[in-house]
């Protein structure tokens, strides 16, 4: 059974349904750790939110995109793009966090949050409602919405107005913290989306010169954040931490042959702030592969993350797309190195331990072949199933193409496995 979703009525308040197909019996679909696939859903591309904002994307001049595809109709209120989901932490609410918008910046996006209520029968069972609850529009400290539009930014960071809303987590007073891939930034907002206050990244993260596109703003900077692969993935930490996840080396960590190359390397940093904003250590993972990309990460608690390494690949020519589960206690601080060679770890530097949770391209999961979608970039634990087991869902982001589908995979996992250390590495 699917479910075909509709445009929203002006009430505002309607709900999605979606529908988690289990394939086959979930109790039988299980790996050799325990862990259970409970179901799959999907969300209709053309679904729209509750922001009302439902004028026609105009693309500006200068942009990678100077006009709509043909065939495609892309407007300001598409329910898509969702590169996070978090947990409220109340009952069976959660956040999902859309991006810059259609057309890799080249429109004026409206950045916001969507609130839904997911209610999760007791599993396994084949079917979930998820129901939209608000549409919050995120505004930056002079009270002015955020864009995802590439060309609005300013000389000074504090004065920019475009955002890629890439990581969200919420904080212990409920606000919610949102990384971004611009800058990078990470920026604590109420649920109301009013900015509170701005986080302080090493100058090394930034770049000197902004521009529109990669091949704008990489050829044109020796160091900071690639081009649209600043800071993907974030987490709370223990004792308050946020740790952050950038989604490729910096270009400073890369090597190139020219300016004009693609800068390649394996090197991610993961950015670790105290809770007064400063950046207090980063530790490294090591890429399986250079042409992989991280996407988010999701604490477990005692050191231990899950991270999402995949490749850039869709459907059948997909060939990487893991959940790698992650061990910081006794990765080296490499906040003293500015610059990192980009195929190795430094001399006397370990990076985080890797060990493989699920692979999605698996055969036991039924989940490999023309319906992968390309970018898995969502993480979240839900309430917990039981006593031993967690709910972990996973999100993908159709860039808000119509005709492409938001895909949900629910997982089924058992606490132990997340709270234990393997001695099992991946690393290089």
């Amino acid at each position: 059974m699917t479910f075909a979703l509709s445009l929203f009525d002006k009430s505002a308040f309607v709900a999605i349904l979606l529908c988690f197909l289990a394939n086959g019996n979930p109790t039988n679909i299980e790996s050799d750790a325990g862990i259970r696939l409970a179901g799959v859903g999907t969300v209709a591309g053309t679904a729209v939110d509750a922001s009302g904002l439902n004028e026609k994307f105009v693309p500006a001049q200068g942009t990678t995109a100077d006009e709509v595809p043909s065939g495609r109709c892309f407007y300001n209120n598409l329910l898509g793009g969702i590169s996070a989901i978090a947990w409220t932490g109340a009952d069976d609410t959660y956040w999902l966090l859309p991006d810059r918008g259609p057309l890799d910046g080249a429109v004026d996006w409206t950045c916001r949050i969507e609130k839904v209520r997911i209610a999760l029968p007791a599993l396994p069972q084949q079917s979930v409602s998820v129901e939209l609850l608000e549409t919050i529009i995120l505004k930056n400290c002079d009270g002015i919405p955020f864009t995802g539009l590439a060309s609005a930014y300013e000389a000074t960071k504090e004065h920019t107005r475009r955002l890629d809303p890439e990581g969200i987590r919420v904080g212990k007073n409920g606000n919610l913290f949102i990384s971004d891939e611009y800058g990078p930034r990470l920026i604590e907002f109420t649920t109301e989306g009013t900015f509170v206050r701005e986080f302080e990244l090493p100058d090394r993260y930034l770049v000197d010169t902004p521009g529109v596109s990669k091949p704008k703003e990489n050829p044109f900077n020796h160091s900071g954040r690639q081009s649209n692969r600043g800071m993907e993935g974030l987490a709370f930490g223990d004792g308050g931490k946020m740790i952050g996840l950038m989604q490729s080396p910096l270009l400073q960590d890369s090597y190139r042959k020219s300016n004009l190359d693609k800068p390649a390397g394996l090197n991610c940093r993961m950015p670790v702030f105290s809770s007064d904003g400063k950046c207090e250590c980063e530790f490294l993972y090591q890429l399986e592969n250079p042409k992989n990309k991280l996407n988010e990460v999701l604490n477990c608690g005692g050191g231990q993350f899950i991270v999402i390494e995949r490749d850039g690949e869709v459907g059948d020519q997909a060939n990487f797309k893991k959940l790698i589960l992650v061990s910081t206690k006794n990765a080296t601080d490499i906040k003293q190195h500015n610059q990192l060679p980009p195929f190795r770890a430094p001399e006397g530097v370990t990076p985080v331990r890797k060990r493989i949770l699920i692979d999605l391209l698996d055969r036991k999961w039924g989940l490999a072949g023309a319906k992968m979608p390309e970018k898995i970039e969502g993480l979240a634990f839900g309430p917990d199933v039981d006593a031993e087991h967690r709910l972990l869902l996973v999100a993908s982001d159709n860039d808000f193409v119509p005709e492409q589908e938001t895909v949900i995979f629910a997982f089924v996992v058992p606490r132990q496995l997340l709270e234990t250390e393997y001695q099992v590495s991946l690393n290089h």
